[in-house]
């Protein structure tokens, strides 16, 4: 037999007659059908047929949640029990037999569901039980009449009939109860999708400056597409239910239209489509959502999304290249030529950027050694960096460079971060959050490495050690994140203010005793000092140009370690790739917009730079390894620091979470450092002479001095900025959302619909809403670091320094 058909071009999967259809071809040595009987008229036999039929044919029991008939045709054969009974009988009661067991299997199997589940209609449920109770009495007349040699054909008939029924009207109502999809649910959840997003892009274009007018117009425009289309879905599915694709097509294509046209009246910035990047961005995007209905291209996700990602930032490489022209040198005169220069190349700004882009590439090509591979995947080789320490048993050699190769990475994000902060100054106080930085960050990594350590040991030792002692290092991470998360959220400010004072130089007069001298000095000093106002000391502040991004990296530093840990220690190498190629576009793209814009105008994030983060982080959700199916999922991640004796069931949900969408977790924390970057880093490009689309002037340079502190004069641009970035990276990935959410229901008859298209709509709608709220965290955390630092800079004003 065949599991399917297929189309004359060779598709297949779909629910056409072709491809649904195939042949059955059966053979036996022994007899199975009465050659003095002519075939029955079965013309068609479900798949959910075979299981019964093989199971009687080889005399096995017939599997308890079956719901398939056995095949009439091959039961049809003189049995030697029915001996007593006319030939042409014997057939007839061989057949009754097989349906009668398949018939009282099927009975047992929607009782014991029934107890369970009240899913099935309750009058249909008690017509079916009545009827198999009427057809079992009926064999038992039978059995009792052939045993007194009296035959009723006609009564053997009806038994037969009435099994069969039966066994084909629980199978309708099986189908109906649980194969059925609620097309008006499906499109209107499509429906209400598509509006969210057309919302989503309405607010993230409109400007700061706006004109009131126009943007009230064009919510109008967009309230009333909303309601209109809604108008003609139900319409169109009262009058025209068979032609629901079309009423699809039009309930969902309207608003956008309309959408679209309310936007060309509106005053104020709106989406440039003539710029080359925004419409390759974009295009890039319409790739994905189309490339979604194909089972192959969900199959191989993880290679199309590394390919997207690296031809992004090439093409960002070359359009920005080609958009960039040397200073004019028409008045200069051109300079000789001299020998090659290699410091020359290597200083130039062309050799800087290319170094950038091909540096973010290696870190997106290197995570490819760490994808886990599909069941589909028949050509990918699982790299052993996926297996978990314990689960190695080669040499101890190999064993131990995994391990310590795990150690320097996991202990390498702890110093980098805190790296970071000392050269920017923001490691010097005892604020919490620097606190926090200072000892609980090392203090993490040093206690994931002796977890891991830990695990390695060889089971018959962890069995003698008692329980608390397997969870304790874990509980120790998990305490210290939390207080770390803790103390950024009441003290968030990572900054240290030093009162600098002018003190008068000390001056000794000659011949005289020079000891009486110094002490006339110091206690006019002290005496100065302590009558002195605080107004007019000169306060010295330390990390105040990277306020905004260093407390968001207390807690991207944290996070990244305890999910390093729940990740396990072959994926410590990928997330420090991950981070790596993170904070190297966030240099890239902050370079692009010192270059494009003026300091007082770059609180915006332009849609190619969200699209291309959010391809980043979904290739990170691949080099983290996972994939959008159920088996690839690292259920140990759920007793990380617990026994697994869980009271409820949300700590180990919570952990599988993370562990699943350490990417999306990561990623989406950072994303606030889009918009905030640029105004402290950045200046790599510049400093190798990038050319600037505008003159710099002395206020730029006073401005870049200041660098995120300067935040606090466009106090409620930030908050409005902010906001349209958290609209734009959350359209971003309802998109993708949407993408998945059409498949499935467009693919609902999909061969492949459980395998491939269910599971992806299940990833990306909880990747949706796991991304969304973390993006939420990250954002209110980016606002309540701007609170605590206006209340800082206005006690500074009011001579409240503390």
């Amino acid at each position: 037999m065949g599991d399917h058909g297929m189309t004359r071009s060779g598709d297949h999967g779909g629910d056409s007659q072709d491809e649904i259809s195939s042949a059955l071809f059966v053979f036996s040595h022994r007899p199975l059908h009465d050659k003095h009987r002519s075939m029955g008229d079965t013309t068609e036999v479900s798949q959910i047929d075979i299981v019964p039929t093989v199971s009687l044919l080889l005399g096995l029991p017939v599997p308890f949640s079956n719901l398939g008939s056995v095949i009439p045709d091959l039961f049809e054969l003189s049995q030697p029990q029915y001996a007593l009974l006319p030939g042409e009988l014997q057939a007839d009661m061989s057949l009754i037999d097989a349906l009668h067991l398949n018939a009282l299997q099927v009975g047992k199997y929607l009782e014991a569901y029934t107890t369970l589940n009240k899913e099935f209609p309750y009058q249909k449920y008690q017509q079916l039980s009545q009827q198999l109770y009427e057809a079992t009495d009926m064999i038992r007349t039978i059995r009792n009449q052939t045993a007194s040699r009296e035959f009723n054909a006609t009564l053997m008939r009806n038994a037969k009939k009435c099994l069969s029924s039966y066994l084909a009207e629980v199978k309708a109502m099986c189908q109906m109860t649980w194969a059925r999809f609620d097309i008006i649910a499906i499109v209107g959840g499509l429906l209400l999708t598509l509006l969210t997003i057309a919302a989503g892009i309405l607010l993230a274009n409109c400007h700061y400056t706006d004109d009131s007018k126009g943007l009230q117009v064009s919510k109008q425009w967009f309230v009333f597409s909303t309601l209109f289309s809604t108008a003609v879905l139900l319409v169109l599915f009262n009058i025209l239910p068979s032609l629901s694709a079309i009423s699809i097509c039009v309930a969902m294509a309207f608003p956008v239209t309309v959408f679209v046209m309310s936007r060309v009246g509106a005053k104020g910035r709106s989406v440039n489509f003539s710029s080359f990047l925004t419409v390759f961005f974009l295009f890039i995007t319409s790739v994905q959502l189309l490339s979604s209905f194909s089972n192959s291209y969900v199959v191989y996700e993880d290679v199309a999304v590394f390919f997207l990602a690296q031809i992004s930032v090439w093409v960002l490489y070359l359009t920005v290249l080609e958009q960039r022209q040397e200073p004019s040198t028409a008045n200069r005169k051109k300079p000789k030529l001299t020998n090659f220069d290699v410091m020359r190349v290597c200083t130039h700004y062309k050799f800087g950027f290319f170094g950038m882009c091909l540096c973010l590439s290696i870190l997106l090509r290197l995570g490819h050694n760490f994808w886990r591979c599909r069941e589909e995947q028949w050509t990918c080789e699982l790299s052993s960096l996926v297996q978990p320490l314990s689960a190695i048993t080669d040499s101890n050699i190999h064993k131990n460079l995994r391990y310590f190769t795990a150690v320097t990475c996991v202990c390498a994000v702890a110093f980098l971060f805190r790296s970071w902060f000392k050269h920017f100054g923001n490691l010097n106080g005892f604020r919490l959050g620097i606190i926090s930085t200072r000892y609980f960050l090392p203090t993490m990594s040093v206690l994931v490495s002796l977890h891991w350590a830990f695990i390695c040991l060889p089971q018959r030792v962890l069995d003698k050690l008692p329980g608390w002692q397997h969870v304790l290092l874990p509980l120790l991470v998990y305490g210290l994140f939390l207080g770390c998360v803790l103390a950024v959220v009441v003290d968030p400010l990572c900054i240290f203010m030093v009162v600098k004072q002018e003190r008068a130089a000390l001056q000794l007069e000659k011949g005289k005793i020079q000891i009486p001298q110094v002490y006339n000095h110091l206690k006019l000093q002290w005496h100065e000092h302590f009558q002195q106002s605080t107004a007019d000391r000169n306060p010295l502040v330390y990390g105040l140009a990277t306020v905004y991004s260093s407390s968001l990296l207390v807690l991207l530093g944290s996070a990244s370690i305890v999910l390093i840990m729940l990740l396990g220690d072959g994926f410590a190498c990928s997330c420090l790739l991950l981070l790596a190629a993170m904070f190297l576009y966030l240099e890239l793209d902050a370079s692009l917009k010192n270059a494009e814009y003026e300091v007082s105008d770059q609180l915006h994030t332009s849609w190619w730079s969200v699209i291309v983060w959010q391809l980043i982080s979904t290739h990170g959700f691949y080099t983290t390894g996972h994939q959008t199916t159920f088996p690839t999922i690292n259920w140990e991640a759920a007793f990380t620091g617990y026994h697994g004796d869980y009271a409820s069931n949300v700590v180990p949900a919570v952990l599988l979470v993370l562990n699943t969408y350490a990417s999306q977790v990561l990623f989406s924390l950072a994303t606030p450092l889009l918009l905030i970057w640029p105004f402290s880093q950045g200046r790599f490009l510049a400093w190798l002479g990038f050319p600037s689309k505008h003159k710099m002037k002395e206020s730029d340079v006073a401005a870049q001095k200041r660098g995120e502190f300067i935040i606090q004069d466009y106090s409620e641009e930030f908050i409005f900025a902010l906001s349209q970035l958290y609209m734009k990276a959350t359209t971003v990935q309802a998109v993708k959302l949407l993408a998945s959410m059409a498949a499935a229901g467009l693919h609902r008859r999909h061969l492949m619909v459980w395998k491939v298209f269910a599971p992806k709509f299940i990833f990306e709608g909880v990747g949706f809403v796991v991304g969304s709220i973390v993006l939420l965290i990250a954002c209110a955390y980016v606002v309540r670091v701007h609170t605590s630092l206006n209340k800082w800079v206005k006690n500074l004003s009011n001579n409240e320094i503390g």
